[in-house]
């Protein structure tokens, strides 16, 4: 009787030690493929804004009514910069003309050029050339490659300061906003 209990317990242990194997190389199979998954197939683009403005002001900027004012600038410390916007919270992606419309200001008053962007889920969806001071925005073109599906997103702007000399300000404004994606 002993000799049969001892068989027993001895494939008992072989079942729990193959059952832990199992679970083992389930694991060790999981793990390498989520390592494949995010080094090779996961899409890690984000655009950033340049380090150095770009010299072609946007083909969609259009000037603002004030833009002709000559001693109206926001004051600013020695190095600083200082900006004022004006905006609207919602977007809107068209799919089927391939453009993102909104309103965007970097009225007069400001000292710095800006580049802006629409970011959707941490993906630049959409990015200005350089908008100087005294121009405001209405449209951009859709960027290759975003795939959006029809819907509504949470969202933001993102504006990013140029200096005089053309180098990026440490500074960015992200603004909260609604983004509604249409075919």
């Amino acid at each position: 009787m002993s000799k049969h209990v001892n068989q027993e317990n001895n494939r008992k242990k072989k079942r729990w030690m193959l059952a832990a194997l199992i679970l083992l190389l389930l694991l060790l199979i999981t793990s390498c493929s989520v390592t494949i998954w995010s080094i090779f197939f996961r899409d890690t683009t984000t655009t950033l804004a340049p380090d150095y403005a770009p010299q072609e002001i946007d083909p969609n900027a259009t000037p603002t009514p004030d833009s002709d004012k000559e001693d109206e600038k926001l004051e600013q410390e020695q190095g600083g910069g200082s900006v004022s916007l004006q905006y609207t919270q919602d977007v809107r992606a068209d799919l089927s003309d391939g453009m993102v419309y909104f309103s965007f200001t970097n009225p007069y008053e400001s000292n710095q050029d800006m580049v802006l962007q629409v970011v959707v889920k941490g993906k630049v969806i959409a990015q200005s050339k350089l908008l100087p001071p005294g121009n405001s925005l209405s449209k951009l073109p859709l960027r290759e490659g975003v795939n959006l599906s029809p819907g509504g997103y949470e969202g933001k702007f993102t504006a990013a300061y140029y200096y005089e000399n053309g180098e990026k300000a440490i500074v960015q404004t992200d603004i909260p906003l609604t983004v509604k994606v249409q075919e």
